[in-house]
């Protein structure tokens, strides 16, 4: 390919958002770089699930999805915590049903936070209580 293809390419990755998309580990493995972050992962699927517990005061009007990443031919998961209000239409977008019928990796953005020893982004400024960190 010729350097101004390659360039093309570069930028139209760059603008989709697609060069910018990692998988969880890659931040999780460097957390004093991204905590309290924006970051970007490249979502596969989306489950609601909670790693937490059942402790709702600690919640609020929040809950927690499992989301599987894709970066790099890498793929792992983390925990994206969403406001109450927000959650059908977070999963319409991001589950697995969203995912499958395009057939794409979407990006998902989010504040890169610590709970305890829990690491999970913040989606649209959700986070946890007291526990909660953003820088260490």
């Amino acid at each position: 390919m010729n350097v101004s293809l390659n360039f093309a390419i570069l930028v139209m990755l760059s603008a989709t958002g697609w060069a910018q998309q990692r998988s969880f580990d890659e931040y999780e493995g460097r957390p004093e770089k991204y905590l309290g972050k924006e970051v970007t992962v490249g979502c596969q699927s989306a489950e609601r699930e909670n790693p937490i517990g059942t402790d709702d005061d600690l919640l609020g009007e929040n809950v927690f999805f499992r989301v599987y990443t894709m970066g790099r031919a890498k793929t792992s998961f983390c925990y994206v915590l969403v406001p109450l209000a927000q959650a059908d239409s977070f999963y319409r977008r991001y589950s697995s049903d969203a995912t499958e019928r395009n057939y794409t990796t979407r990006p998902l953005r989010g504040i890169f936070l610590k709970f305890g020893k829990l690491y999970y982004l913040g989606f649209n400024g959700a986070s946890l209580g007291s526990g909660h960190q953003q820088k260490q």
